[in-house]
This record gives C-alpha cells, structure tokens and sequence, in this order.
C-alpha cells in the first residue's frame, strides 16, 4: 500500500506513514472509532436513561396506588345534597375496613334550601351509596360513623370538624 501524501510503500496495518508520518485510512478509523467510544456512550446512556424515567414517571403517574381517588366517593356524597355544586368536603380519610372494600369517612359543607352554607356534616360513603349526618338523624348514623371512622371501631382516626 502506498502513502496517500508521500507516495512512500507503508503497511496495510500501519496507522501512519513512517516516511512522512501522514495519517493513513486504518490510523483515521481507529482515531474516529476511539472518540466515539469516548464521546457516545455517556450522552446515548444519558439519552437512554431520559427515556426510561420518562416511561417510569408515566407508569407511576398512570397507575392508582392504594384505595380508589377520593373523587367518587365525594360524588356519591354530593348526589345528596340540595346544591351539590356547592360542597366542601374537610377531614376525609379514605379506610379499607375488608380487603378490596374502601370507605371514605369525612365531613361535608354545602348550601341548603336557603341558600346559606349548613355548616360541617359528617358523612360516610362506600360502594354505590353515601350518608350524610343530619339534623334527623337516628343512632343509625353514629352507630356506622363509630363502627367505621373512629379508632374506637378499629378502622380509623377519629375525625373533627374543621373549617
């Protein structure tokens, strides 16, 4: 093989030409092949890694943990109401009293007939239904809220009322 500047007789394997020292194509390949082992990987890992905690970040964004969003149960409760468009819900804790089953105990504020905020109710939503504490409420209604929203029935913490 002959040197592309000096037209000298090198090697086929040579990186440079012992007459001239010109680089020769092998010489230029290795050198070319040597920056990129340089310089690619951490900018294709870095790339690399960009993507793979994209898809991280949308799976875990994506996916419900834990007892279902207080969302429906704040709708079922709303479903109840004279002005479910005004509600207020406070305090809300959402317990798993049997496995798969979650109820969401808290306390709701909402306009009344007249128009004027009621002030805090407690209520008690689950499944496809929700109760809410009234003025003409039974002990049917503490009973529920002390089975299922206080520490005293095993399954939470005992809520106040707060504005």
């Amino acid at each position: 093989m002959r040197c592309e500047r000096c037209e000298g007789e090198i090697s086929e394997t040579a990186k440079a030409c012992m007459h001239c020292g010109a680089e020769t194509a092998a010489g230029r390949a290795e050198a070319l092949a040597k920056r990129q082992a340089k310089a690619s990987p951490p900018y294709v890992l870095i790339a690399m890694g960009i993507v793979v905690l994209i898809f991280i970040l949308r799976v875990i964004g994506s996916h419900q943990w834990g007892p279902p969003g207080g969302a429906d149960f704040e709708e079922l409760v709303r479903k109840n109401l004279k002005d479910p468009a005004s509600a207020t819900f406070s305090d809300t804790i959402v317990f798993e009293p049997n496995k798969g089953v979650y109820v969401m105990c808290g306390f709701v504020n909402s306009k009344n007939s007249y128009g004027a905020y009621a002030g805090n109710s407690r209520f008690i939503a689950g499944g496809s239904s929700a109760m809410i504490e009234d003025s003409g409420t039974d002990g049917d209604f503490d009973s529920a809220w002390y089975a299922t929203c206080t520490n005293a029935g095993g399954r939470g913490a005992e809520a106040s009322p707060s504005s």
